[in-house]
């Protein structure tokens, strides 16, 4: 075989599990439960504090405290990586904190409606007050973070064309990854 080839193969299979990878440390993934159910969690706090969790979620809200900076958001499922599975699977929310000595959550990238992916330990439940109505979190403590790009609605010019669309991978809108 050439040389040329053999070249090519290597760098194809280095791609290839490159984009395998999980989202954090094989560390964090072994220790970790994914997509814990934040009814189990709510209903008996006391039996899950401390244990480390990996799930997703879309930011809501980004809000600094004395202690650090803490997330709203609602949970979104990850696959087995570590990845956010497509779709809006709604199954409620969480706060999340990052202590001030672990980094800094800057409010511009973090911003609401951006989809994240976290390693978390449980720190049991929260209630706070938004728009005058009291409600129950579960309350993480960040271990691992991931933010994921910004999702861009495209309009396809296929739309206005007044004619039949010959292309069926044209669909009238789509979504695309910024």
């Amino acid at each position: 075989m050439d040389m040329k080839y053999v070249r090519y193969i290597l760098i194809a299979s280095l791609l290839f599990f490159v984009a395998c990878a999980p989202v954090f440390k094989d560390e964090i993934m072994k220790n970790s439960t994914i997509n814990p159910s934040p009814i189990e969690l709510n209903a008996s706090p006391a039996s899950f504090e401390g244990k480390m969790y990996i799930f997703g979620g879309k930011i809501i809200n980004l809000r600094t405290t004395p202690d650090g900076y803490v997330i709203e958001a609602m949970f979104l499922p990850v696959d087995s990586r570590g990845k956010i599975d497509d779709g809006d699977n709604y199954i409620g929310r969480f706060l999340a904190i990052l202590p001030k000595e672990k980094g800094i959550l800057d409010p511009l990238i973090f911003k609401a409606g951006r989809d994240v992916s976290i390693a978390g330990i449980y720190r049991g439940i929260r209630t706070q007050k938004s728009d005058n109505i009291e409600n129950t979190y579960s309350y993480f403590e960040i271990a691992a973070i991931r933010l994921w790009e910004e999702r861009a609605y495209y309009s396809s010019p296929f739309i206005y064309y007044p004619y039949p669309q010959l292309y069926w991978w044209y669909g009238p809108n789509y979504y695309r990854w910024r």
